[in-house]
């Protein structure tokens, strides 16, 4: 099976934002995640689109694949660089805001490809499944019912028996 990977480094956008984003498409066939991503109104999704359209770029010219075959594989975000910058405060104090970087990796895969896949390993199962079966005789001893533990009290149960032994108030 032949996946096509598209990478886009250092993005200023913080990770989290872009996870959201990428939470929503994950299950979506590539056409839907494209017409998604392109009405959302949030900044994660132009980078993630752009990086979709990359992804689906290379493996229609680099790999010779075919658009309508391809799927989403792996969606992954992680973290880049940190860019530190100083927020002025009172009484000639100083914080340091932070802003983080991403990097959205993206891979693309052939359904046709999987599915041949799929079918030959089912019958290659088979096939061993018959061999098991012929050479085998099935036992018909059957194992014994596992005992069941008696009830524990409840904790409702344990609350009123101490209600019970307590001493009486005047």
């Amino acid at each position: 099976m032949k996946t096509v990977k598209a990478i886009n480094r250092n993005v200023r956008i913080s990770p989290d934002k872009v996870r959201v984003m990428a939470k929503q498409i994950k299950g979506m066939s590539l056409k839907d995640a494209q017409a998604y991503l392109g009405l959302s109104q949030r900044k994660a999704s132009g980078p993630l689109l752009k990086t979709i359209n990359s992804a689906i770029a290379n493996a229609v010219n680099n790999e010779s694949m075919e658009e309508s075959t391809l799927e989403l594989k792996d969606l992954q975000i992680g973290e880049s660089m940190t860019y530190k910058k100083p927020k002025y405060r009172a009484r000639g104090r100083m914080d340091i805001m932070r802003t983080t970087f991403s990097h959205i990796r993206v891979q693309v895969g052939s359904i046709q490809e999987e599915e041949n896949l799929v079918k030959d390993s089912k019958e290659a199962k088979h096939k061993v499944e018959e061999k098991e079966v012929s050479g085998k005789k099935k036992s018909a001893v059957k194992s014994a019912p596992k005992e069941k533990k008696p009830a524990t009290p409840s904790r409702v149960d344990k609350k009123e028996s101490k209600k019970d032994t307590g001493k009486e108030t005047k």
